[in-house]
């Protein structure tokens, strides 16, 4: 699922099976992301001021940096 442009705010993620999700330019500003998974956000395209994450799977925010993690 591929989401351009979206008014998400305050959404609600938590606990979905995102594979293969991605956003793009996107207000997921208060968006709930926790214990979400698959999901693929750029995070210079999207606006997610206190957008909530949990750990691990916050991890692939930095996928879109283009740096390695070891």
């Amino acid at each position: 699922m591929l989401f351009i442009k979206k008014q998400l705010l305050d959404s609600d993620f938590k606990n979905y099976r995102l594979e293969g999700t991605q956003f793009f330019k996107c207000n997921l500003q208060k968006a709930d992301f926790r214990d979400a998974k698959g999901y693929v956000i750029d995070i210079h395209n999207n606006q997610m001021k206190a957008a909530r994450f949990s750990f691990p799977d916050v991890i692939r925010l930095l996928e879109t940096l283009n740096i390695k993690i070891e």
